[in-house]
């Protein structure tokens, strides 16, 4: 709790008695609550008194006094040294009660009214289910009760790649937030979109792209790139074309479109009458045997073979597969299917929503994968979990397509909060910092490190498959008697408990099954990180 005291140390003299009230002020106005005044130097009372009388008035606090006199006798030292830690403990065990009444209100509150993502509900509310309440979050850390501040393992969503509660985020944040907090961006413009469009399309170091369309999250902006493949491929001619290919494991968000296009059965399923049906193939993964690389490739030819003016577009999540299990692709053979549907004039989207923002040691999974896709899909990173926000990268050719002399051309899709200008400002921030930190190089550095440690653990038994692209790890791991399956749906008892043995070593871990990944943030402390993992692996394995 002492995080949440500061302490001002000032001199006693009356030139500083201005600053001081400022300082003290300033801090009051930022909602600090708990504030103390040590003043340093010979005791004037008159000064005391005037900070007392003014203090209260300019900040509306109450600001306890301690007096550390310029003397040779440590009596008077030890004195205001044993006063002010007293006000610390004491201001400490106050803080420890007030945070525990509010966080056992607010589980109790999450009990009775909240309905989480992806969660069993009966499981989660039951005496031993998995509840992990977050009280902060700075940097790298989130701050679990009961466990106190632990490694954000997976950027909490694979979303903050930048670390949490940057202060250059709050602060451009708050001054977009004086000068245009959201207008309609249907026919209107202003500067912070327009400034974020430049910015990511030189971030992208991606040449062919030319317009950005914005929208709120990972599945709208997906689902943006869907309408625009379908329709441009409709309006170049090719009016039968009307399925699109996507890889099997695929997951591409939870609309409608994006649903219809994962390959992702097991969270899907009870909307098949609602889906269009997608033509889905096997991915290639990376180590495979050169005969399977070379079977796929040649159903890939058979089916654009026979149905080409069929298909609307291809999409993939380029090199990793998230939700699948952190699937690793073949990058000859995802280059080269890409490639082969470029041939026959069929757009190629990547959602790039997880292996974006420099997450892979790029910029983009297509610069490492070496191929210019037609339309691109950002979320996750763009603001560093500040906001919600995701824009769809275009050619060119894809935006002429929407040119036309009336609206009925036009591309006829929206979102309330499309270019929400507080969003763009954050993201712009953010990618000042990447710029600064070179966050991308970090992501790369992190695989080395990652490959160290692959090479370290691939005797032992208990995991099996580690692999690792850029800022991702993963791997499966397994103990004597444990449920065989590594899906998102196998053993749930097998999840909770690897998760308690990370909270347990310092680090927060969500596995995939009996997938364990890291998605750290990108200023992540390799060796801590990979120190921990190895504690929490230990642990899991004594359970």
């Amino acid at each position: 709790a002492w995080d949440d005291c500061i302490v001002v140390v000032a001199r006693t003299g009356l030139g500083t008695l201005n600053h001081t009230l400022l300082t003290v002020k300033a801090l009051a106005e930022r909602g600090h609550q708990n504030i103390a005044l040590v003043l340093n130097g010979p005791k004037h009372a008159a000064n005391e008194q005037t900070l007392a009388d003014t203090l209260g008035a300019v900040c509306g606090l109450q600001v306890p006094f301690f007096h550390f006199p310029q003397t040779e006798s440590k009596q008077g030292f030890c004195q205001s040294s044993f006063e002010l830690v007293s006000w610390l403990i004491e201001q400490d065990s106050v803080m420890q009660a007030k945070q525990s009444k509010e966080s056992n209100l607010a589980e109790s509150l999450d009990r009775q009214h909240c309905w989480h993502p992806y969660t069993q509900h009966r499981s989660y509310n039951s005496p031993s289910g998995q509840k992990m309440f977050v009280e902060s979050a700075k940097d790298n850390r989130i701050k679990v009760r009961g466990h106190g501040w632990v490694l954000d393992g997976i950027g909490s969503w694979w979303s903050c790649l930048i670390g949490h509660g940057r202060p250059e985020i709050g602060a451009a944040i708050a001054k977009q937030q004086a000068e245009l907090d959201h207008v309609l961006y249907a026919s209107t413009a202003h500067s912070p979109a327009a400034q974020l469009s430049q910015k990511i399309l030189d971030f992208a170091q991606q040449p062919q792209f030319k317009k950005v369309f914005y929208s709120d999250n990972g599945s709208t902006a997906v689902e943006v790139a869907l309408k625009m493949a379908f329709q441009s491929r409709r309006r170049s001619g090719f009016e039968n074309a009307h399925r699109f290919i996507s890889l099997n494991g695929s997951y591409h968000g939870d609309t409608i479109g994006t649903m219809a296009v994962g390959g992702s059965a097991e969270f899907h399923a009870d909307f098949e009458p609602l889906l269009f049906k997608p033509l889905l193939i096997e991915p290639v993964l990376q180590d495979a045997d050169k005969s399977v690389l070379e079977k796929r490739l040649s159903e890939f030819d058979a089916l654009l073979a026979g149905r080409s003016d069929e298909i609307a577009g291809l999409v993939v999540e380029p090199l990793v597969q998230g939700a699948a299990g952190m699937w690793m692709h073949d990058p000859v053979w995802l280059r080269a299917i890409c490639s082969k549907a470029r041939e026959h004039k069929i757009p190629v989207v990547f959602d790039e929503v997880f292996t974006g923002m420099g997450r892979l040691g790029t910029p983009f999974a297509a610069q490492r994968l070496g191929f210019a896709p037609d339309l691109l899909c950002l979320a996750k990173g763009l603001t560093a979990g500040a906001a919600s926000m995701a824009l769809t990268l275009a050619t060119k050719a894809i935006f002429d397509c929407f040119d036309g002399d009336d609206a009925s051309s036009a591309f006829l899709h929206g979102h309330t909060f499309t270019g929400h200008a507080v969003a763009c400002a954050a993201s712009l921030a953010s990618l000042r910092v990447y710029d600064q930190e070179n966050l991308v190089g970090k992501a790369a550095e992190l695989e080395s490190c990652y490959l160290d440690w692959i090479q370290k653990n691939q005797s032992k038994d208990c995991i099996q498959n580690a692999r690792a692209c850029g800022s991702v790890l993963a791997f499966e791991v397994s103990r004597a008697g444990d449920a065989a399956g590594s899906g998102y749906f196998s053993d749930p008892r097998q999840k909770q408990k690897l998760m308690q043995a990370g909270l347990e070593s310092g680090l927060f871990l969500r596995p995939l099954g009996a997938t364990v990944y890291l998605t750290p943030p990108l200023s992540v402390n390799p060796e801590e990180l990979l120190l921990r993992l190895d504690q929490s692996i230990e642990r899991y394995l004594k359970t």
